[in-house]
């Protein structure tokens, strides 16, 4: 799914060091690819809770039931596909 970095960083050589701005740019590329990855997630997923009978496929309401996932039962995620 990854189509290669995508992000872009902009640093002055004047004040920082390229060996330093190398370590900074892949810190931030690894942090920013998780986020991705999350809402990625998030939009091909769906939630159905049979406790209250709704499916969910908003990615925010979808992210907030997943990180509660283990405290609800009845609770499932599926796919979009």
């Amino acid at each position: 799914m990854n189509k290669g970095d995508k992000n872009w960083l902009l640093f002055s050589t004047r004040i920082i060091q390229n060996e330093i701005a190398q370590k900074q740019e892949h810190i931030l590329n690894n942090i920013l690819n998780k986020v991705d990855a999350e809402q990625l997630f998030c939009r091909s997923c769906e939630i159905i809770d049979i406790n209250s009978c709704k499916i969910f496929t908003n990615a925010q309401s979808v992210k907030s039931t997943i990180y509660q996932y283990y405290e609800k039962p009845f609770v499932f995620v599926f796919c979009k596909n």
